[in-house]
């Protein structure tokens, strides 16, 4: 989260993913060890206009479905933070 606020003004986006804590894993946003919530939040409030693409690991087997699920989740996340 500092390093959010500290290059607010040089974000344009961030691509989005989460991990196990021992490799760059690209597994869905919220399963994982990092606080995505706590990210969002800083995100939101620091740099509300920038781009936010999700990525993901293929050979995780995660279903069109699962990501839909995940853009709402987002969705809800970062939306209310952009109305204030």
């Amino acid at each position: 989260p500092e390093l959010i606020r500290a290059l607010a003004g040089r974000i344009e986006g961030y691509h989005l993913h989460n991990n196990d804590g021992r490799a760059d894993s690209h597994c869905r946003i919220r399963e994982g060890v990092l606080d995505m919530e706590q990210i969002l939040a800083e995100i939101s409030c620091h740099t509300p206009d920038a781009a936010l693409t999700l990525e993901y690991n293929p050979r995780l087997g995660i279903t069109g479905e699962e990501v839909w699920e995940d853009i709402q989740w987002l969705r809800r996340c970062v939306e209310p933070a952009k109305n204030h």
